[in-house]
């Protein structure tokens, strides 16, 4: 993976802007992308809806259960094209079963009904972890991000839905006024074209989604990397270092060559300097997956917010806030916020309670008082 060939701009984002990132990214890929969904999702949709074809439900069910296998086909692509703008979706169309059935009873069993599985996915597809290393890389990308890939699932099956309800209502347009249908529930319910109609309706709904679903997780998974490994920086410096090399070029050219005629026996060869940059890398993700990283801790205790002005001066402080400070600076000191801790969240409950009871006793004693203005 080379950063320098990224097709996007390289910074810590917002997990929401990041997956609106994918979105655009879905949009500009979406014809490769609905290939690579459908070719080899076609096949199989038409041999479930043969073998379920008095009950179609369960055939738009087997697809749903399956869907992990033809996303992964998705991800992919888009992983080789983010780094690399001539990657070919028929080069990854031809490589479609080894794809789909890498690590498939992770994807159909242990993690299909994973509420953050386009976040999760890079990580088996990519990364190839499993077990207990593939859970300490998971706890990582989900401190940052967790709840915006738990979003993302369910806006994905919620879109998902109002394709579905969007056809029907489509097909309802097209009936001419002139006929005056009388909508009828039960008509709808025991029409023979119901359940054929909805399924393939799901079908369509799950594969206009799936770009969009997989792009927006992809992009999570990647901006919750360079949050951890400060890939924005990495390329900084790198254009830094092209820069001074660019400029000097030119001026110190000779001295250059020389001097790497005189080192060619000590320089490190391209295999070794890879090999030192693995490691690194290596050791980053140790740190980041350590139970040292993962340590958390909470401190409790009185502050006085202070909001100085540019002319405030310490002399001219008001009386309030010098008596706010020593009511702060005598809490510190006892051990008065430790004594009442254990009692804090009961005390705040009971006096939440008082509150509301005079509240309404006041309302009440309002509307006793005035009752005669009816």
């Amino acid at each position: 993976m080379d950063l320098s060939k990224i097709s996007v701009q390289v910074r810590p984002r917002n997990p929401y802007e990041a997956v609106d990132l994918g979105f655009v990214m879905a949009r500009q890929w979406l014809k490769p992308l609905l290939l690579l969904w459908l070719i080899p999702a076609l096949p199989v949709i038409c041999l479930s809806y043969a073998l379920f074809f008095n009950q179609p439900l369960w055939s738009l069910l087997l697809i749903w259960w399956l869907k992990p296998l033809f996303e992964s086909i998705q991800l992919r692509y888009i992983s080789e094209k983010l780094f690399d703008d001539n990657a070919r979706w028929q080069d990854t169309l031809k490589q479609t079963f080894n794809i789909a059935l890498h690590q498939w009873f992770s994807k159909l069993v242990l993690q299909r009904l994973s509420l953050s599985r386009s976040l999760n996915m890079p990580v088996g597809e990519l990364e190839q972890l499993h077990g207990q290393r593939r859970s300490q890389r998971l706890a990582t990308l989900h401190r940052g991000a967790g709840s915006s890939g738990l979003w993302l699932t369910v806006v994905g099956n919620s879109l998902e839905s109002l394709f579905i309800i969007a056809i029907f209502s489509l097909a309802w347009m097209f009936i001419p006024m002139e006929m005056d249908i009388d909508f009828d529930l039960d008509m709808l319910l025991s029409s023979p074209m119901l359940f054929p109609t909805i399924t393939w309706a799901g079908f369509a709904a799950m594969a206009l989604a799936s770009p969009f679903y997989v792009c927006g997780g992809f992009m999570l998974y990647i901006n919750r990397r360079t949050w951890l490994e400060a890939w924005d920086i990495e390329l900084t410096f790198r254009q830094l270092s092209n820069d001074h090399l660019a400029k000097g070029s030119k001026a110190i050219g000779l001295v250059l060559a020389a001097f790497l005629t005189l080192s060619l026996t000590t320089a490190p060869q391209p295999a070794q300097a890879e090999l030192s940059r693995d490691e690194t890398q290596q050791m980053i993700f140790d740190i980041l997956e350590g139970d040292e990283f993962h340590q958390m801790r909470e401190d409790a205790g009185w502050r006085w917010k202070d909001t100085p002005t540019p002319e405030a001066d310490e002399d001219m402080q008001s009386f309030w806030s010098k008596l706010g400070k020593w009511v702060v600076d005598f809490l510190e000191g006892t051990q008065f916020l430790g004594d009442i801790s254990p009692y804090a969240t009961m005390i705040i409950s009971v006096l939440e309670v008082l509150m509301w009871g005079l509240v309404i006793a006041v309302f009440a004693y309002l509307i006793y008082r005035f009752r005669h203005l009816r």
